[in-house]
């Protein structure tokens, strides 16, 4: 799946983001970023068109947080992606240290497609902070 129609037209009205010095691949993971922001912090049950689109309600994540339930975050994480985010291939979540204030992390890694034609799969890694709000930050995971 490519870039977006919307973000296409946000790139060329942007010239930051639009000049010829960012790469398809640039382009292509700050979608994906921007996807899964929207996907991971949209909780279950708040679009009305797909009732199982987003995550738990994880607003007291901190109050309810018990053995186990980070391995179980994990992959609910992993299974929104496999139904709503298509350009993943092969995702998989691993515990990570926390960065800044959240209370869990995770890094996730996948596969994606870096040519606009034809196939060049290279891996993508992205740092996953849950906060104890139960807002998720995403980050690229760079150096691996």
């Amino acid at each position: 799946m490519p870039i977006r129609l919307l973000e296409r037209i946000a790139y060329c009205e942007i010239p930051s983001i639009g000049s010829r010095s960012s790469s398809y691949e640039a382009k292509l993971k700050l979608s994906i970023l921007g996807y899964l922001d929207g996907l991971l912090n949209t909780r279950r049950g708040e679009v009305f068109v797909d009732k199982n689109y987003g995550l738990p309600n994880m607003s007291n994540i901190a109050a309810t947080f018990y053995s186990g339930s980070q391995r179980a975050i994990g992959e609910t994480i992993v299974q929104q992606i496999l139904l709503y985010e298509k350009r993943i291939q092969n995702p998989t979540i691993r515990e990570n240290d926390v960065i800044g204030s959240g209370i869990l992390g995770f890094v996730l890694e996948g596969m994606v497609n870096v040519l606009e034609s034809g196939e060049l799969f290279r891996n993508f890694a992205i740092e996953i902070d849950i906060r104890s709000s139960g807002r998720i930050t995403l980050k690229e995971k760079r150096g691996l």
